[in-house]
């Protein structure tokens, strides 16, 4: 049983760009949504890695498996880049307590929303695909 080498890669660049998203938490427009990029940035690619190496071991179709690795690349991508847009333009409309105080142009709010709205449709059914899979399993 190898790791899902998709996730793997994915968990890790996401993982990179978390760290990088620190270094840059002091000259973004919102360092509060700085500093909830790179925080995105270390837990969705932490994440992605943990079930990158889990999979092997759940019970899934290989059809489901697919869905959910794509739903969490998609989500934990889709949740990095609108944290990352939100710090960079200050865009406040979806996230009113790290944006408190700063606003920007409508083009960046519905973004941001979009992204970060897309996180929902897509992380909670993999993540119950996932369970799904770990309670089918049986243990060792």
């Amino acid at each position: 049983m190898k790791p899902d080498r998709t996730l793997l890669v994915h968990g890790l660049a996401l993982f990179l760009m978390g760290l990088l998203a620190g270094l840059a938490v002091a000259v973004v427009t919102n360092p509060r949504a700085g500093l909830a990029a790179h925080l995105e940035g270390l837990m969705n690619g932490t994440f992605l890695t943990l079930v990158a190496v889990a999979v092997p071991y759940l019970v899934l179709s290989e059809r489901s498996r697919s869905v959910a690795r794509w739903l969490l690349v998609i989500g934990a991508w889709a949740n990095f880049a609108g944290t990352s847009l939100s710090a960079v333009t200050g865009a406040s409309h979806t996230t009113p307590i790290a944006g408190a105080g700063f606003s920007a142009p409508v083009w960046a709010e519905m973004a941001v929303q979009v992204l970060l709205v897309s996180t929902v449709p897509t992380m909670v059914p993999a993540v119950a695909i996932l369970l799904f899979g770990a309670w089918r399993s049986r243990p060792d």
